[in-house]
């Protein structure tokens, strides 16, 4: 019988390799038609011939190995069984030329003449838009405040310019919508959803931890509920529905935005026309006018564009170009392509790059598209977008390893010592930043594969393919130390520097932020990560130096990937600081640097953004706000740059006790935004309960408003990597508790505000005027009342805990604002509580939590929270031994006084993974204090 088998099993293996079918199918016939097969290539790039016609894996034990590491997923599939029908075999061809590339004398280490761009681009000659670009110098002063500006405010009217013309990447007309082909759209977690039918349509998953089961009335905060699967006739009943309203769709025109269609969502639109709208929001249950003004993209400008017939990259079509004669000219039209979108001339950009894609597989070129690809594809989260970034990046990867140097073999590397190094060394410039390259997409393939996967095997899969990039950037990192050992080398360009410096400086700080259980297991793995070392790696992108204005590169003399450095540090220190105690930040250093930036880029979103984030770390909700205006004011041709200012919008508005205007930007954020619905839209409830409590008229309209959205959320939630957000897991049981206690929460949008990490940079005097005297009130209500009279019986420890960790969140932090707080934000009055008594009034409330703890019944994480706290207060007392106790309590994850409540959740509660986050770096901090 085994022989038989054998024989049948080699006949088969014949007929799949046979000439017969080469000529149709790698694979031969298959009964199963044109159905793909169940697992492709995702980060892979795909081998290939000379011509470009694909060919048949060969089955060696390497190329078997190497394929367990890539990622394999329906949505790449999806995409590439679409392209593949249209796809060509011959590659494209470029004219050589002699080479612009200096690798000896130049301080940059590229002599790079300034292309001109005289294409014209559908009768507009693109010229114009360079021209037009708002280029700041240095002799241009720049204020530390926006209210200097004359730009308007929340307050003002709101002008735009005139409507920028349409820019297409050919003067030939798009091509018809109708002749389309009708594409079936696969459900995903990413799609856009149907507002009004969620909460009728079921298409949840079930959850992923069963410690999280939820009893019948589904109350418990460290419980997740299981939605009920709907049966597969329901299922195809929907599906079938689905696809029909997109064959439906597929023949209307896109649809225009006019006054009636204001404050509509247009995350759905596909046309690339330019213009905005004034828009004045609408009203939110009659709340009254809206708040926020600004100037929304007519047609949205984020969907990425799939390329037509497929995308061509081929081994033979990037050997075609003469690389190293173009190498210099295409670090150039990126670093005008860079300018570009960091003036907020993003579709600009794109286009630039578009025209020179015609011109063949340019390396540089394909990465740069690959880049602006992948970020638009994440501002998205649009199953469609994610899988042609995929593609565009698979791409480049195709390119860069065709003109990398062939790795060596694996007995060379144990045997040979400092054998890396030296095959760098023996690179030339083309392959070393061949090398660059192939690095930075493997790490964005993995990063938008893990976002499109839904599995954890994806996620293992992909965190290998991360290791191997994080080694290259290592390898490539000691070839830049080797070569300065005595002294700066000339002969290494500063593009390639710059690259390097990137990538291994922003992977090491990321990993020095990880708890160290976790860092010594990544350590086995191939990782490392210190902060100062990270830090000083991304300042020497600019040249950077604590205590000096200005840097020792600018525009002329520094690297292509230096402004992206520049970001990556303000990142770190105006928004990772506010979300966790982390050693190192420098708030001065932080100013310098977005000035510098500002300068060059006054127009410039992304650090107009930076700009009110300073603001936040200076407890000036205010001004940040006024920052944010000028942002939303500005013409934006990405929706979802507007979506990143509301955010922090609203968390100002959130600190200010506004939350009115909290629920305006909300509003705007669920109907339009898919970054995380169900967040956006309890965000939105929260505020109209708070409203409603606080309000002295009549309340019951906005109550009812809230219950309806309180009833979508469960079906707004979705996963990436197969496990669901933390986030989200929260707000979903915030949402089930709110049903079950009979539309009532406790200071929902107060606690949210907490959550979000707002709190901690409230000035003093918002929190003594305005917080502190709300939350007073609401606990007067519990004195007097007997626990099981409170509610449903089961609520009063739970509201009473919160409402005392609140009161005493805001003690501490008037007793001990921010190290960088500005002088208007500590302002104190005669009648404030003395620094005393708010010290110990928020040791007092804490303890309260502490003593009442095993009484919670569902909302488990303020305890552990609170243990967080405590610590902090006692840091910054300088009671180190207290705060190291109070911390190491979250980081072994069990209380000292045991909850029964707990027991059915194995000791889990929400928010644990930042929590451990936040406590391992506030315990380092402690430590760190003490080995000085």
């Amino acid at each position: 019988m085994s022989g038989f088998l054998r024989k049948a099993s080699l006949s088969r293996k014949k007929g799949l390799n046979g000439d017969e079918f080469s000529s149709t199918s790698p694979r031969g016939p298959s009964s199963r038609g044109e159905r793909p097969p169940k697992s492709r290539n995702v980060s892979g790039a795909s081998e290939t011939s000379e011509n470009g016609d694909k060919l048949k894996k060969k089955h060696s034990t390497r190329k078997r190995l190497s394929s367990l590491f890539s990622s394999s997923t329906s949505l790449s599939s999806m995409a590439s069984d679409r392209n593949d029908r249209d796809r060509e075999s011959s590659p494209s061809t470029s004219t050589k030329q002699p080479s612009n590339l200096n690798v000896s004398t130049s301080t940059s280490g590229t002599s790079t003449p300034r292309s001109s761009i005289s294409k014209q681009v559908n009768g507009k000659d693109i010229q114009n838009g360079l021209s037009n670009l708002r280029l700041g110098t240095d002799e241009v002063p720049i204020s530390n405040s926006p209210l200097n500006s004359t730009e308007s405010s929340p307050t003002n009217s709101t002008t735009a310019g005139p409507p920028i013309q349409p820019v297409h990447a050919s003067s030939s007309a798009p091509p018809q919508t109708q002749n389309k082909p009708i594409r079936k759209r696969t459900a995903s977690m990413y799609s856009q959803w149907d507002l009004e039918q969620v909460g009728l349509d079921s298409d949840s998953d079930e959850d992923d931890d069963e410690a999280f089961l939820t009893p019948s009335e589904g109350l418990s905060e460290v419980e997740e509920g299981d939605e009920e699967e709907e049966n597969n006739k329901d299922l195809q009943a929907k599906k079938e529905k689905d696809v029909l309203a997109v064959a439906g769709e597929s023949s209307q025109p896109p649809p225009t935005y006019n006054a009636a269609t204001q404050g509509q969502s247009i995350a759905d639109s596909s046309q690339v026309t330019k213009g905005t709208i004034i828009s004045q929001e609408k009203d939110v249950c009659g709340t009254g006018p809206s708040t926020i003004k600004r100037s929304k993209p007519s047609i949205q400008q984020t969907k990425v564009q799939s390329r037509q017939g497929g995308i061509h990259a081929t081994k033979a079509g990037a050997l075609a170009v003469d690389q190293d004669g173009v190498l210099g000219k295409d670090l150039e039209i990126c670093r005008q392509a860079l300018s570009l979108f960091l003036t907020s001339h993003m579709k600009e950009a794109e286009v630039y790059l578009e025209e020179r894609e015609q011109e063949g597989q340019h390396l540089y070129i394909q990465s740069a598209q690959g880049i602006i690809e992948s970020l638009k594809g994440m501002m998205t989260f649009d199953a469609n977008d994610l899988a042609s970034a995929l593609e565009i990046c698979k791409a480049t990867s195709v390119t860069a390893t065709a003109l990398r140097r062939p790795t060596d073999s694996l007995v060379s590397r144990f045997v040979k010592a400092g054998a890396a190094v030296g095959r760098v060394k023996s690179m030339s410039p083309l392959e070393r930043h061949a090398e660059l390259v192939y690095a930075e997409t493997s790490l964005m393939k993995a990063l938008l594969a893990i976002v499109s996967g839904g599995d954890w095997l994806g996620l293992i899969r992909e965190a290998l393919n991360m290791r191997a990039a994080h080694g290259i950037y290592h390898v490539l990192q000691q070839y830049l130390e080797d070569a300065d050992k005595n002294g700066y080398d000339d002969n290494i360009d500063t593009d390639f520097r710059s690259g390097v410096v990137l990538g291994a400086g922003t992977s090491s700080l990321m990993l020095s932020l990880l708890p160290s259980k976790v860092m010594k297991i990544a350590s086995l793995l191939g990782y490392g990560g210190d902060k100062e070392t990270a830090l000083t790696t991304l300042y020497s992108a600019g040249g950077w130096h604590r205590g000096v204005e200005k840097p020792d590169y600018d525009e002329t003399n520094e690297g292509l990937r230096r402004p992206v450095c520049d970001l990556i540090l303000l990142t770190f220190h105006l928004v990772i600081s506010t979300l966790m105690p982390v050693t190192g930040i420098d708030v001065p250093m932080a100013k310098n640097i977005l000035a510098y930036n500002l300068r060059r880029y006054p127009d410039g979103v992304f650090f107009l953004y930076f700009q009110a984030r300073s603001f936040t770390a200076q407890c000036q909700p205010e001004e940040a706000n006024r920052s944010l205006q000028r942002a939303l004011d500005s013409n934006l041709e990405y929706i979802q740059l507007q979506h990143m200012c509301l955010w922090d919008y609203a968390c100002n508005f959130m600190m200010l006790s506004n939350w009115k205007g909290a629920l305006d930007c909300f509003s705007i954020l669920k109907e339009e935004s898919n970054w995380s619905r169900a967040v956006y839209t309890y965000a939105a409830a929260a505020s109209l309960v708070q409203l409603s409590q606080e309000d002295d008229g009549d309340s019951t309209s906005k109550l009812k408003e809230a219950e309806k959205f309180m009833t979508q959320i469960p079906k707004l939630t979705k996963k990436i990597a197969g496990k669901s957000l933390p986030i989200e897991k929260l707000v979903s049981r915030k949402a089930r508790k709110f049903h079950s206690q009979h539309n009532r929460l406790f200071l929902p949008a107060m606690e949210l505000a907490y959550v979000f990490g707002s709190l901690s940079n409230t000035p003093r005097r918002s929190l003594l005027d305005s917080w502190l005297p709300r939350i007073n009130k609401v606990l007067k209500s519990l004195e007097g009342v007997e626990p099981e009279n409170y509610g449903n019986g089961h609520e009063y420890w739970d509201d009473y805990c919160l409402g005392h960790f609140l009161r005493g969140m805001c003690q501490f932090i008037s007793r001990y604002q921010p190290p960088d707080a500005s002088p208007q934000a500590t302002t104190k009055s005669p009648s404030d509580p003395t620094d005393d008594e708010l010290d110990k009034g928020a040791e007092k409330d804490f303890q309260a939590v502490i003593r009442h703890g095993p009484d919670v019944q569902l909302d488990h994480y303020i305890l552990f929270h609170c243990y967080y706290e405590l610590g902090r207060l006692y840091a910054r007392r300088g009671d180190d031994e207290q705060a190291k106790f109070h911390f190491e309590v979250v980081m072994a994850g069990k209380l000292p006084d045991h909850n029964p409540y707990m027991a059915k959740a194995n000791g889990k509660y929400s928010l644990e993974g930042a929590l451990l986050l936040k406590t391992h770096a506030a315990l380092s901090g402690v430590k760190e204090k003490v080995a000085k």
